[in-house]
């Protein structure tokens, strides 16, 4: 196909061209020549197309393709704020898109007293679509001809390839690298999967594209800024990678933008973060925060030593104020040390649930099942509490495994004392099934003690307590799902510091009583309790559920309620 207007449907590159001509009359002629050397071969200017977002122009499979997902000006301009690229150095972006990133990293080095020909000179951008690359040559020349100072730069390099195959070293790699998830790549580009395992042993599980690309900035460049889902921070299939920025002290600032309101990618399922990689010789703390708006960069700084305090699967996440707080209670065993955590039933094929989870009890194999409704907000499994909805499984394992290609765990699994938990939602929310009554679909896995130090009772009061959903979305990054709830998994909850069982001795009191008659004040002396295990005071306590619950509106006792409790004792009757 030639490189003409056909090619782009929108006629997006053409006004974009025109755009560019209309700024010869203002430049200097030395920059004229530049611009028309770079322009040559592009489609004729056409000043009556439609230039619209670049997104909007492409058809829908076509950018499913490529996994295309551009990046916001406001975004472009936080991440090279974040990496310092007015620092000399060449510029990498090897998935360049629309150009903006390599856009910014020229305004914000001409803000430090660059040139723009120097400037021009030390960006790289590639990219695997020939139109995205060529909208990332126009963007650049547009920036030339509006700047135009001093001498014209050189050839721009500006390359349609394949950004994780074309070869080079850079002082910088800056890249918001595709969003192609593991499902969506063998459809997209059949192969391309066992390509890059091939390449890379580091992707493991069901990678996404943007993890490639990210593994490629470690070789690359000393320092990277990444746009990347929050799913880095917490997903398995990350794991090896997170451990290697671990290990080479590559982490120099994280920034969460999950909660940016209004979302930076709209339409999209995506929940960024800003990744700063450096090596190791440049990095003496690693920063991380989050953000309420795109252009906050307050961060904490954390020592490589405290970085790692965090451990498990996810150490590169802690809470701007609370990290002071938490920090010293890295230091004691985990929770997978003392209790097993584990998922529950899942239906993997359309129909089959519905074959075994029913609204009435089936003639045999029947068990109440907790998470029946396929589709609702309401939750049936709450701080010291369980709203059954009164749906049903037939628990007929072999029926499942041999006729259905579809397993679950064994009844023992569920047929025991155990606490279950809500997987999606605001807080840590628990519940002690004391007799083992209940099964339970994926969304409530379930935790039973292993440590004679911990009872059912104590096990639960800890799950419930303020103390220990700030530790979790401590190591677990603080992910959200679709924008409202944390999501708690058995895996990350492993990684959780845990006090001394003994020290929780009174909730073998307190715990059953509230899962008679739950009362305000028996949940605010519980959650004392727990504070008072972990060894903080009152006023840590109440900052932690300031930060942790009232921030994310998670349901918590009112003020009112904090005051009838009484300052250290036990709750009152709740029999």
């Amino acid at each position: 196909m030639t490189r003409g207007l056909d090619r782009v449907g929108s006629g997006i590159l053409a006004a974009r061209v025109a755009g560019a001509h209309g700024r010869f009359a203002s430049a200097p002629s030395e920059w004229v020549e530049w611009a028309r050397a770079e322009l040559s071969g592009l489609p004729e200017p056409c000043s009556d197309a439609v230039d619209q977002a670049y997104d909007r122009s492409r058809a829908a499979a076509e950018r499913e393709r490529l996994g295309q997902v551009f990046t916001p000006t406001a975004l472009a301009r936080a991440l090279a704020r974040l990496i310092g690229v007015e620092r000399p150095g060449t510029v990498l972006d090897p998935a360049a898109g629309d150009g903006s990133l390599l856009l910014a990293v020229a305004e914000h080095r001409l803000a430090h007293g660059g040139s723009p020909g120097a400037i021009l000179d030390a960006l790289t951008g590639w990219d695997l679509d020939p139109v995205a690359a060529d909208l990332c040559r126009v963007a650049l020349v547009c920036w030339g001809l509006d700047h135009a100072d001093g001498p014209a730069p050189g050839r721009l390099d500006i390359r349609c390839v394949d950004g994780l195959q074309a070869e080079g070293c850079f002082g910088f790699v800056i890249s918001n690298p595709p969003y192609l998830e593991a499902k969506r790549m063998g459809r997209a580009q059949p192969g391309l999967r066992e390509r890059l395992r091939a390449q890379f042993p580091d992707l493991t599980g069901a990678f996404d594209l943007y993890l490639a690309f990210a593994l490629r900035a470690l070789e690359r460049a000393p320092v990277s800024g990444l746009i990347l889902p929050n799913k880095v921070c917490q997903g398995r299939y990350a794991r090896l990678f997170r451990a290697r920025v671990a290990r080479e002290g590559r982490l120099a600032g994280l920034l969460d933008l999950s909660r940016v309101t209004p979302r930076p990618f709209p339409g999209t399922s995506v929940y960024p973060v800003l990744l700063h990689l450096e090596a190791a010789e440049r990095v003496r703390v690693a920063r991380c925060s989050t953000a309420e708006s795109i252009g906050s960069t307050e961060l904490v700084e954390l020592s490589p030593a405290s970085l790692s305090a965090v451990g498990g699967e996810s150490p590169w996440f802690v809470p701007f104020d609370t990290w002071p707080l938490l920090e010293p209670l890295f230091g004691g065993a985990r929770l997978g040390q003392v209790a097993r955590l584990a998922t529950t039933c899942s239906f993997h094929k359309r129909g089959l649930r519905e074959l075994f989870v029913t609204p009435d009890r089936p003639d045999e194999h029947a068990w109440p099942y907790l998470g029946g409704p396929s589709r609702t907000r309401k939750t049936e499994v709450q701080p010291f509490e369980q709203r059954w909805a009164g749906w049903w499984i037939r628990f007929d394992q072999r029926a499942l495994k041999t006729e259905h290609k579809n397993p679950i765990p064994p009844l023992a699994r569920f047929a025991q004392p155990k606490v279950l938990f809500n997987q999606h939602d605001r807080r840590m929310s628990a519940w002690a099934d004391e007799h083992g009554r209940f099964v339970s679909k994926d969304v409530y896995p379930i935790a039973w003690p292993e440590h004679p130090a911990w009872t059912l009772w104590r096990l639960t009061g800890l799950l419930n307590s303020t103390v220990f959903s700030a530790l979790y979305n401590t190591v677990y990054q603080g992910i959200v799902v679709g924008g409202e709830t944390y999501h708690y998994l058995p895996s990350f909850l492993s990684h959780v510091p845990v006090p001394d069982g003994e020290a929780l001795a009174e909730l073998d009191e307190w715990v059953p009583q509230m899962q008679l008659q739950p009362s305000p004040d028996g949940f605010i002396a519980i959650d004392r309790c727990v504070a008072r295990a972990y060894g903080l005071d009152e006023a840590a306590r109440r900052r932690l559920v300031e930060v942790h619950l009232q921030r994310v509106g998670a349901r918590y006792p009112s003020e009112q309620a904090v005051s009838a409790a009484g300052s250290d004792g036990p709750p009152r009757s709740v029999r």
